[in-house]
């Protein structure tokens, strides 16, 4: 590769004049992070770390959202931009290098669009028209597109379930199948004149027709084959035409009145039925695609079992017979299968293929029918996925609103809150849904419909460490339906809706010990169930749909001693509606749900009490709507629910109010689309998390634009080429002061000094003509209180065809080896041929060495006993990957200490510092610095577990504490905000 000078590059990097960053109110979400599956359930922060629990299985960066269509090369990252929205329901190529793709637009009204998406990303003003109802089956034929679905109208003209346009030209043509009801959702074209449908329907032109007919394919007329004689109720999924032979799949059981379960094959020639025979089977069983490749027809969908052997989700047939052969791929629902010469690629609802992970799309060779797993691997989240391929070899992938970059986890994630990594913290919960969780030093509890946890038995309550290692503890026993958890010191409370835990009869709520999770004596059964749980001090607040809890009335929450579980006189009675939320602040106990009234006092959807009366005090907000979840902070209380007005001023679910009357709405006015429901709430010194319900708005994350100081690090910068044009992005820090500014950093070496350092006024930044070579990019933000930490570096390569972004950093993990220090990882999103290690004595260190990997997904080597950090980056053609977030490695020795919790208190000018003891610490080292991750303001090490210091002066400080072991120091200490005014 050609070097050049440092000047002309200064030169081709000159900078844009870029308008100033301007300031961020407090009601904008800074960062977020896609989810898929069916809920988000519940939140939790420890320090710099939220976790986020429910029903998913896998994440990827919002900034990496692409719409209803994604574009990709060989890279595995989007190589062309198009600014579809809505969800894609259907895709074909246009002979020209672009797409035709039917989508959702919401608007006022739903309609379905159908989009012409050129070769360059751009969209075809010509060819946008109009239907009344959905479009599921796109087919080009030449200079003509069909176009299948539900409506009955185009343009404005009658058209039954089927249209068909002129590509050129976007004309809508005469082809009119007049489908009588159901839905088109399959078109397959052989031989001159000829169209074939499936679908739903059962008439076509007033003719019986069930699932399946062939048409003219200028007029749409029946032509002479009018059906195959499917039975009543019958449906077509998927039809594809190869040579002479018509592949059928749907719901049938038989064709031409010969057994055929799902599948069959007819010959265009004589119009009957093949002898191909193959029988499909398995809970919930529906055939979905089908693709040929040599000499096999390959099949995909939803089942378990094909002619009596097991497959998962795709099966290789031979293309004659039927017979299944011995080929087998393990994954999860297939949803479009799409072969391209010898390679298969394929999209749906799996997140690994053969064990590694590709989530929702893999690419296969199956070069002489075997199938050996490519390192294409975009990572996306989406549903209902249709793939298509242009003629100059981009793959596009349509559906719901795609994310790329996504990793596998299993109802259960952890975000750093200070780099914005996503942790490498993966627990593998059976049923990827987890309900429950709450946090300490040494445990992340975990509550759910669950049966095992990392492959070991655990009936629905499990603890894992930070690193998702399955700890002991196992109250067995447990009726599943744990709703809610909190630990509490030696004590872990559960409440929910069972009536054993650990073997004892407990009703909805249980008391279990912190190490053995044995039941505790403690009982206090509430005859309904228990939904949340706070703790203040020795009381223990409960709430749910419960009239009586330990022996006497208490109606929806209730007060007990954490060690005798006695009730408490507190009496806060609620009517008219359940509680939904609890929080405990200065004394007053806060009451979020959907009653109306509050020991008969009226109080609607929210209230505050007197934490030891229970007596309503005078916070009455007016709220037009259920609140889901309440949270207060620095005298302003966080509302979040189904709600459109508060106080009368308008808030679409999310709100702030004064702690007094409640009366005073303030100016937090989040703007996103109205959420179903919210179910975690989690404010910090520095930083409000609010999660919804589904899965698609993910956490939303607000910081408080009050707090001085340096700001955090950006993430790594994203770098999308687009031939000789770089765009660059990033998304600011989570914490600190906000930046005001930034510093793009760019070097031709990994560690070398930049030969360019460009003034950023916001968070993105483009430039043209940059020469063709590998750039490493970083970025510093800027505020008047200093430079923050430098973002990871990320390699970025400019003039390879086909690229359009690096690969994201690979997913590592230890695995405990006597005497060998043995790592594995996940493989990067994005195109990666090659991984390098690099090995330090402490986080971030490389002074044990750089090791190459090449393409392997795992590294064991003999080691000497000690503790090693290491992290990765993956190379490709497309660039380099950002490092990985460090891992320790262990060797034969303790493992590295816990990092304590920290606590600080402020009183005028003096602040006291406390933190939880770690066991197996030898010391700690207390560090303070202006902004996070810094220690420019103090550093020293004591033995003692608090620290008070007089005369503090004004501002703002980022404190944290390590624990220093006997094998090294604790990893990712956790960073409190003290301000002193």
């Amino acid at each position: 590769m050609r070097r050049l000078s440092p000047l002309v590059l200064v030169l081709a990097w000159a900078a844009m004049a870029v308008a100033p960053a301007s300031a961020d109110p407090g009601g904008t979400a800074l960062q977020r992070w896609r989810f898929n599956g069916d809920r988000l359930a519940t939140a939790a922060r420890l320090g710099r770390t939220v976790y986020v629990a429910g029903d998913f299985n896998a994440v990827a960066p919002a900034a990496n959202d692409l719409g209803s269509v994604g574009i990709f090369g060989t890279g595995a990252t989007p190589v062309r931009a198009t600014p579809l929205a809505g969800e894609g329901t259907a895709i074909a190529e246009d002979g020209a290098g672009g797409f035709f793709v039917g989508r959702t637009v919401a608007t006022n009204v739903l309609s379905m669009m159908l989009s012409h998406v050129l070769a360059d990303g751009s969209i075809a003003t010509n060819f946008q028209p109009s239907f009344d109802g959905p479009v599921t089956a796109l087919t080009r034929v030449g200079t003509v597109l069909y176009a299948g679905g539900a409506f009955t109208t185009v343009n404005g003209q009658a058209r039954g379930r089927g249209a068909a346009f002129d590509t050129a030209t976007g004309a809508l043509l005469p082809w009119n199948p007049q489908a009588g009801n159901g839905s088109i959702d399959a078109i397959a074209a052989a031989g001159p004149g000829r169209v074939y449908i499936g679908g739903t329907f059962v008439t076509v032109a007033g003719a019986s027709a069930i699932g399946l007919v062939r048409l003219s394919a200028t007029s749409g007329a029946i032509d002479a084959f009018v059906n195959v004689s499917l039975p009543g109720g019958s449906v077509v999924t998927a039809l594809l035409t190869a040579g002479n032979v018509m592949y059928v799949a749907g719901t049938f059981g038989s064709i031409q009145g010969l057994p055929r379960q799902r599948l069959a094959a007819i010959d265009l020639t004589t119009s009957m039925v093949t002898p191909f025979d193959a029988s499909f089977a398995g809970p919930g069983v529906r055939l979905m695609s089908l693709a040929v490749s040599g000499p096999h027809l390959y099949v995909g969908g939803a089942f378990s079992v094909v002619s009596g052997q097991l497959r998962d989700g795709i099966a290789q047939l031979d293309a004659v017979t039927g017979a299944v052969t011995p080929w087998r791929v393990r994954t999860d629902r297939v949803e479009s299968i799409l072969a391209v010469g010898s390679t298969l690629y394929l999209a749906g609802g799996f997140t690994h293929v053969d064990g590694e992970a590709r989530v929702e799309v893999a690419a296969l060779d199956v070069t002489g029918g075997a199938a050996t797993l490519l390192p294409w691997n975009p990572g996306l989240l989406g549903r209902s996925l249709h793939l298509a391929a242009s003629t100059t070899g981009a793959i596009a992938v349509t559906g719901t609103p795609l994310t790329y970059g996504a990793q596998a986890r299993g109802g259960i994630a952890a975000v750093d809150l200070v780099s914005g990594d996503l942790l490498p913290f993966a627990p593998v919960v059976d049923t990827a849904y987890v309900q429950a969780i709450d946090v300490t030093a040494s445990a992340v509890y975990l509550g759910g419909p669950f049966t095992a946890v990392n492959g070991a038995p655990r009936n629905g309550l499990a603890a894992v460490d930070a690193q998702g290692r399955l700890l002991p503890w196992n109250p067995s026993d447990t009726l599943i339906d744990v709703e809610t958890i909190r630990a509490d010191g030696a004590t872990v409370f559960v409440g929910g809706s069972f009536v054993r835990l650990g073997g004892q009869l407990r009703g909805n709520l249980a008391a279990v010990d912190n190490v053995s999770g044995a039941a505790r004596p403690w009982r206090a059964d509430a005859n309904g169930p228990v939904t949340v749980l706070q703790v203040a001090g020795a009381t223990l607040y409960a709430g749910g749909v419960f009239t009586t809890i330990g022996g006497q009335a208490r109606s929806g929450v209730a007060a007990l001693d954490t060690g005798t579980a006695a009730l408490r006189p507190f009496t806060a009675n609620v009517s008219g509606g359940d509680v939904h939320d609890l929080h405990v602040s200065n004394g007053l106990l806060y009451l979020a749900g959907a009653f109306t009234a509050v020991n008969g006092q009226a109080r609607r959807y929210v209230a505050a009490v007197d934490g030891t009366s229970g007596a309503p005090t005078s916070f009455a907000p007016a709220v037009d709507g259920d609140v889901d979840r309440v949270a207060a902070r620095d005298g302003a209380v966080y509302l979040a629910g189904r709600f459109t007005l508060v106080n009368s001023a308008p808030r679409n679910g999310l709100a702030a109010v004064g702690a007094g009357s409640g009366l005073v709405t303030q100016p937090f006015t989040p703007a996103f689309a109205r959420v179903k429901a919210w179910v975690g709430l989690v404010p910090g010194a520095d930083l409000l998390v609010a999660v919804s319900v589904e899965p698609a708005n993910g956490p939303h994350l607000f910081a408080d634009t009050a707090m001085a100081g340096v700001s955090g690090p950006p993430s790594a910068p994203r770098a999308v080429v687009r031939g000789a044009t770089l765009a660059i992005d990033w998304q600011p820090a989570l914490v600190g002061g906000p930046p005001a500014s930034y510093v793009l950093e760019a070097s031709v070496t990994p560690g070398g000094a930049p030969f360019a350092s460009i003034p950023v006024g916001s968070a993105a930044f483009t430039v043209g003509g940059v020469p063709p070579g590998t750039y490493y990019l970083g970025v510093r933000a800027l505020n008047a209180a200093g430079s923050s930490v430098a973002s990871p570096r990320v390699g970025v390569t400019v003039g390879v065809p086909g690229c359009g972004e690096p690969p994201a950093p690979p997913l590592l993990s230890t695995v405990p080896v006597a005497g060998v220090a043995s790592l594995r990882w996940t493989p990067s999103t994005g195109q990666t041929t090659s991984y390098t290690m690099v090995v330090g004595r402490s986080a971030g260190a490389s002074d044990i060495g750089v090791v190459p990997l090449g393409a392997t997904s795992a590294f064991t080597s003999p080691a000497p006993p000690g503790v090693y950090f290491a992290r990765l980056v993956g190379s490709g053609a497309c660039g380099i990957s950002a490092p990985s977030p460090d891992v320790p490695i262990v060797v034969d020795v303790a493992p590295l200490p816990a990092s304590p919790l920290v606590d600080a208190q402020v009183s005028g000018r003096t602040v006291s510092i406390a933190w939880s003891a770690v066991p197996g610490a030898l010391g700690y080292r207390f560090e303070a610095g202006s902004g996070p991750l810094l220690r420019n303001l103090a550093s020293a090490t004591t033995a003692s577990t608090t620290l008070v210091a007089g005369g503090v002066p004004p501002g703002t400080y980022y404190v944290r504490v390590v624990a220093l072991g006997a094998t090294g120091e604790s990893l990712r200490p956790d960073e409190v905000v003290v301000i002193v005014r």
